[in-house]
């Protein structure tokens, strides 16, 4: 047996929620050019936790015992054109 320590990452989102009132014929552009002002003025302290929002991050493995005192590592990220499936990215690791 061995040992090999797995990171799991996850990806949450922050949200500011306000109401603002805009003229009956605003256009879509005008609208989302008010919205990105507020955007640009907004401080990031006003941001709360959406509950909701949670997706599936990197996923990192760390093999410690390979003989010779180097890591071996691997990410794993979701890839979308492939029904759920994972991307997989070996890294060499630095000399130790």
């Amino acid at each position: 047996m061995r040992t090999v320590r797995v990171r799991l990452g996850a990806l949450t989102r922050v949200e500011y929620s306000c109401l603002v009132e805009v003229p009956d014929n605003a256009t879509d552009e005008q609208t989302m050019d008010m919205a990105d002002k507020i955007y640009d003025r907004t401080d990031g302290g006003e941001y709360v936790d959406d509950p909701y929002f949670w997706e599936r991050g990197m996923t990192q493995i760390e093999d410690d015992e390979i003989g010779d005192g180097r890591r071996i590592e691997f990410i794993a990220t979701p890839d979308p054109e492939n029904n759920g499936g994972l991307n997989i990215e070996w890294i060499p690791a630095e000399e130790g």
